[in-house]
C-alpha cells in the first residue's frame, strides 16, 4: 500500500505555514453514527454563489458579472446551515477548496475548477480556519461535508509557443492549428509551426500564474503535463485521457510517478487536516484508472475501518456519460464506491419528466442500471454496494436547469418525487428548492441570496415534505424497489404516463404512483388490466402526499385502481390499526 509522508502548505492569514503529519481535527462525537450513505440527502452548492458571510474577501467580486466572483464563502455556508436543516439536507457538497488562478487576462475561477496551488486554500472562500469551522459546524448538526477535488488538470497556466516568439497568440478559435492556447490534439505532442520539434510549453508571466505560483513544486515543470493539445474527440481514448480541455486547462500526467505521488500526498494531507466525509472527483474519466487504484485505497487505508454503526468515506467520480455499463466500470475493485448517475439524468429526468417520454423508459433504465453495477461494496469502502447507492440528480452546475427547458413547476415536482422516493441517493442542486430556472453556464449558477433563503415557497415545501417522508420511512431509504406499472403510452390511453413502484424493507411497504403525463389525468388501468400490488386484499391505504387523506382499498384480487392528475404523485401507506 502506498503510504506517503504528509506535507501540506496552507494559507494562514497572509503567511504560509508548512505542516508535517498534521493532527486530525478534534471533533465531538459523530452524530451521524448509525446512518449509511443510503440515508443521506446530498445538497450540491457552489460556494461562491450560495452565501456571503465575510465581506473582507470580496475584493474584485462583481455580482453582476456571470463569470466573476460574487463573494460567497465558507462563512456564508456556515451561516445558512439552519436553512439547509429546515429543508432536510443531511450532507453538503461544496466547491473545490484549493487556490485557483485569479487574473484579469485569463478570467476568474469562481467555480473552483481551475486549480493553481493544490496545497493552499482558496482565499476567496476564506481561511483554513473558516473551512475547518464550517466542517465542524456541519458535523455538530449531523450534516456531512463532501469536497470537490480536481486532479485531472490545472487551470490555464501555460501556452504552446508555436511560433517561438515567447508571447501568446490566439489566432483563430480553439482547435485552430495556430491557436497557442488550444491547438489541436497531437498524439506525439504539440509541435512547433514547422511540425518538427515539440513546441515550447511556456508558463504565463502573470504574477499568480508563474511557475512560482503553481504548487506543489513538481507541477512547475513542463514534464508534469501531457502537452498534447485540445481534445477534439472525447470518444477517442488517447485524447480523452491525455488531452487538454477548452480554455487552456492543462492536463496533468498522472501516470508520472512524481506527479502521482505529489497528488496522492496532498489529497491525504487535506483529508487529515480537514476531515471531510466524502470526495467527488472532477473529470475522473480523463484520469488513468491506475492512478485511482492508488489514491482511493490510500484514503481508505488512512481512515481505517469506519466506526461502529457508522459508514466509511464516500468517494465518487464525475463521469459525464449516459451508458450504465460504462459508468459501472468506475466501481470495479479498488475504484469508486458509486457514481453520479448520468444515465438516469439523461434517460429518466430529461427524456421522461422534462420532455414527456414514456414512463416505461424509467423501468428500462432502472433495470439496465441495476444489472450493470456491483451488488457488493468496495473493500474498506462505504457499507453499501454501488447498485444500492447510485447518486441520482436532476440538475448540476454544468447542465441547464430542469425549469429552463420545461417551465412547468408540476413537472419539476413529479421529477423530485421520483428522485427522493425512488432508490439511490438523491442529490439536490442548490436553487432547485427555490425553482431556479437558469440555462447554460453561467445562467445555471445563480446567487441563492436572490431568493432571500425563503422556506415558504411551493417547491421548497414540497421538497421538504418529500425529504421528511424519506427520513420517516426506512423503506424509502434502504428498501428494495419493485416496479408494478410503467406505461408505454404518452397519448390519450387510460394509463398514459403512469409509473408505479413499491419500496419494501422488512415489514414496511409503500407504494409510489407518479403520472409523468403533462396534461392528462391517468388511471392505474388499461384494457381491463388493473395495477397489482403487494399489499394484502382489503388493506386500506392513505396518500401521505395528499392533504385530504383520501383512502384506497386493495381489491380482493390484489388490484388497486386510482387516478393521478397530470404530473401528480401519490405515496400510499397502510393505515395503522
Amino acid at each position: 500500500m502506498h503510504r506517503p509522508h504528509l506535507i501540506l502548505v496552507v494559507a494562514l492569514g497572509s503567511g504560509l505555514t508548512t505542516c508535517r503529519s498534521p493532527a486530525p481535527v478534534d471533533r465531538p462525537p459523530d452524530p451521524t453514527l448509525g446512518r449509511t450513505w443510503q440515508d443521506e440527502v446530498i445538497y450540491q452548492l457552489l460556494t461562491d454563489r450560495f452565501a456571503n458571510g465575510d465581506s473582507t474577501n470580496d475584493a474584485g467580486a462583481e455580482p453582476s458579472c456571470g463569470g466573476c466572483y460574487h463573494g460567497g464563502d465558507w462563512r456564508g455556508v456556515a451561516s445558512r446551515l439552519d436553512y439547509l436543516q429546515t429543508l432536510g439536507v443531511t450532507a453538503i457538497w461544496i466547491s473545490p477548496v484549493v487556490a485557483n488562478i485569479d487574473t484579469p487576462s485569463r478570467g476568474q475561477a469562481y467555480h473552483g475548477y481551475w486549480p493553481l496551488a493544490l496545497d493552499r486554500v482558496n482565499e476567496r472562500f476564506g481561511t483554513l480556519d473558516d473551512l475547518q469551522a464550517l466542517v465542524a459546524a456541519a458535523h455538530a448538526r449531523g450534516i456531512k461535508v463532501i469536497a470537490d477535488v480536481v486532479l485531472n488538470h490545472l487551470g490555464p497556466v501555460a501556452f504552446y509557443d508555436l511560433n517561438g516568439n515567447g508571447v501568446l497568440d490566439e489566432t483563430g478559435g480553439a482547435g485552430d492549428p495556430a491557436n497557442e492556447l488550444s491547438p489541436p490534439f497531437d498524439p506525439q505532442g504539440v509541435k512547433d509551426q514547422q511540425g518538427t520539434l515539440a513546441a515550447p510549453f511556456l508558463f504565463f508571466p502573470a504574477a499568480t500564474t508563474t511557475t512560482a505560483g503553481i504548487s506543489p513544486a513538481v507541477l512547475r515543470a513542463p514534464a508534469a503535463f501531457h502537452r498534447r493539445g485540445l481534445i477534439l474527440d472525447y470518444n477517442e481514448p488517447a485524447q480523452s485521457l491525455t488531452g487538454d480541455f477548452r480554455g487552456g486547462l492543462r492536463d496533468l500526467d498522472t501516470s508520472d510517478p512524481a506527479v502521482e505521488e505529489a497528488l496522492v500526498d496532498l489529497t491525504l494531507a487535506w483529508d487529515e487536516l480537514v476531515g471531510f466525509d466524502g470526495y467527488r472527483y472532477d473529470a475522473a474519466k480523463h484520469v488513468e484508472d491506475a492512478f485511482w487504484r492508488v489514491l482511493l485505497p490510500a484514503l481508505r487505508d488512512r481512515r481505517g475501518p469506519p466506526p461502529d454503526a457508522g459508514d466509511g468515506l464516500l468517494q465518487f467520480p464525475e463521469v459525464l456519460d449516459g451508458r450504465p455499463d460504462y459508468l459501472a466500470t468506475f466501481t470495479r475493485p479498488e475504484m469508486f464506491d458509486t457514481v453520479l448517475d448520468f444515465a438516469s439524468k439523461f434517460r429518466v429526468f430529461d427524456e421522461v419528466f422534462k420532455h414527456g417520454g414514456p414512463a416505461s423508459a424509467v423501468l428500462a433504465t432502472w433495470r439496465e442500471t441495476t444489472a450493470a453495477f456491483p451488488s457488493e461494496p468496495q473493500i474498506a469502502g462505504i457499507s453499501t454496494a454501488p447498485a444500492a447507492t447510485l447518486l441520482r440528480f436532476l440538475d448540476n452546475h454544468d447542465l441547464p436547469r430542469f425549469l429552463s427547458e420545461n417551465p412547468s413547476i408540476e413537472a419539476l415536482h413529479a421529477a423530485l418525487a421520483y428522485l427522493v422516493l425512488g432508490d439511490g441517493v438523491p442529490v439536490i442542486y442548490y436553487g432547485t428548492e427555490q425553482a431556479f430556472a437558469g440555462g447554460t453556464d453561467p445562467g445555471n449558477r445563480e446567487d441563492l441570496s436572490r431568493s432571500g433563503y425563503a422556506t415558504d415557497g411551493a417547491t421548497f415545501r414540497f421538497l421538504q415534505t418529500l425529504i421528511g417522508l424519506r427520513r420517516t420511512y426506512v423503506a424509502l431509504r434502504r428498501g428494495d424497489t419493485r416496479f408494478v406499472w410503467a406505461s408505454e403510452h404518452t397519448g390519450n390511453e387510460t394509463d398514459a404516463g403512469v409509473l408505479a413502484f413499491e419500496r419494501v424493507a422488512g415489514g414496511e411497504r409503500l407504494l409510489v404512483v407518479i403520472n409523468t403525463h403533462a396534461t392528462k389525468t391517468s388511471d392505474t388501468t388499461y384494457l381491463g388490466e388493473t395495477l397489482q400490488v403487494g399489499f394484502a386484499p382489503g388493506t386500506v391505504l392513505v396518500d401521505l402526499l395528499a392533504g385530504d387523506h383520501t383512502r384506497y382499498v386493495v381489491a380482493a384480487d390484489g388490484g388497486l385502481r386510482l387516478s393521478v392528475p397530470p404530473h401528480g404523485a401519490r405515496l400510499l401507506a397502510p393505515v395503522s390499526p
